[in-house]
């Protein structure tokens, strides 16, 4: 039937039905782009540079069973998620879930494995707690979840990591065998796979469980992800699956992913705990330091009160004898306020004979210890007036008298 026999509305109908099913089918024969990087045993390239490894294995079966055409992007991880954000890649897998990514990217909701990780120590380092991160240097991959969770530990427990960042999981682990490192934090699957290692040994220092995910960019690829979850569901439900098939060609246990060991669930407590308490520790310590440092502001202030009331001239010097404290009576004595006179030597405020003879009481005090008890030459602005003299040292901890 001609388009002229459509009423106009049936028309345009007819064209964008026509439209978005030619769109569809297009869409239908486009490959899946998929990001791949180095990370054995997880993922990886094969001789035919083909996926491989257990997320590998696991998306090459899926893409069979569901008829999907699969182009493979070999890529450096950091490269691989800038891709996805770029929405140069559709899918990328080995993605581990965080709150951070979640806001950028979709995952399915079944993962389809679970890891943590682990430090790795040059032989002889005797690491076995995370304070005793203070001062390593530690490897790590760009742009890793590793890289920001030490990157806060570090600040939690105020302890100084020296972050080496590199741009594979590889070279991150050799540069420990290689004395460039003294430590790296790697997923527990590469680490325990690169193991025995000359040089290199795994240490009881474990954390931050994490869940792996197939990642696409929010609202694309929506029905590829629900057909991972669903193939996943299915494949956890029966043993004889090739999910568990692959686990166990890997050298995993048959279960459900692989389960964290209650040990490392009891560490992780623990250095929670710690972690609070050092927080707290430090939050109580700076209020208590803030609290001393006003109540002492607060004392030196009364003092300072009751000494400009006294009818005697009282000063403090230090070593130097220079002035570090004045009463106001002396102020009013010399006419000067106690921030002009403060910091400055009797040269500057008495003739040249009152200047010597006060130094060299001054020394006797400081010197020998005496008290000193006489009464002071005349002064020009005191008129017929005698001043007597009284020095004695009470030696503070910073010197002064």
């Amino acid at each position: 039937m001609p388009l002229s026999g459509f009423p106009p509305c049936g028309r345009f109908n007819f064209l964008l039905l026509c439209a978005w099913l030619i769109t569809g089918l297009a869409q239908a024969d486009q490959p899946l782009r998929v990001g791949i990087y180095h990370n054995p045993p997880k993922l990886m390239l094969d001789e035919n540079l083909a996926p491989d490894g257990i997320l590998g294995e696991m998306l090459q079966a899926i893409a069979a069973q569901e008829d999907w055409d699969l182009e493979v992007v070999e890529c450096q991880w950091r490269d691989c998620l800038e891709g996805l954000y770029q929405g140069e890649l559709d899918l990328l897998p080995d993605v581990a879930w965080s709150e951070d990514r979640a806001t950028r990217l979709s995952f399915h909701r079944e993962p389809a494995l679970r890891s943590w990780s682990r430090v790795y120590q040059a032989d002889g380092k005797g690491l076995e707690a995370t304070v005793d991160l203070d001062g390593q240097r530690v490897a790590v991959l760009d742009g890793s979840i590793q890289e920001r969770y030490l990157q806060q530990l570090a600040n939690g427990f105020d302890i100084a990591i020296d972050l080496q960042g590199f741009g594979t999981q590889s070279a991150a682990f050799d540069a420990v065998s290689r004395g460039l490192a003294d430590a790296v934090i790697v997923n527990r699957h590469y680490g325990d796979w690169r193991l025995p290692e000359p040089g290199v040994s795994a240490t009881p220092i474990m954390f931050q469980p994490v869940r792996l995910f197939f990642a696409a960019l929010p609202g694309q690829q929506v029905e590829v992800l629900e057909r991972i979850d669903a193939r996943l569901n299915a494949w956890k439900s029966d043993p004889d699956s090739a999910y568990f098939a692959i686990l166990e060609r890997w050298g995993l246990r048959q279960q459900e992913g692989i389960r964290v060991p209650h040990a490392f669930w009891w560490g992780l407590a623990g250095l929670g705990s710690v972690l609070v308490l050092a927080l707290g520790g430090n939050l109580l310590l700076h209020r208590r330091v803030t609290e001393r440092t006003r109540d002492l502001a607060s004392s030196e202030q009364r003092l300072a009160s009751i000494l400009d009331s006294v009818e005697a001239f009282i000063f403090i010097k230090t070593p130097e004898l220079r002035y570090a404290y004045v009463n106001q009576r002396i102020c009013d004595l010399l006419g000067h306020p106690a921030e002009a006179i403060i910091g400055q030597g009797d040269e500057a405020l008495f003739d040249t004979e009152t200047a010597a003879r006060l130094r060299a009481d001054d020394r006797r005090v400081f010197d020998e210890g005496q008290t000193i008890l006489d009464v002071l030459p005349s002064l020009s602005f005191l008129g017929s007036c005698r001043l007597w003299r009284k020095g004695r040292g009470f030696l503070r901890r910073s010197g002064a008298a």
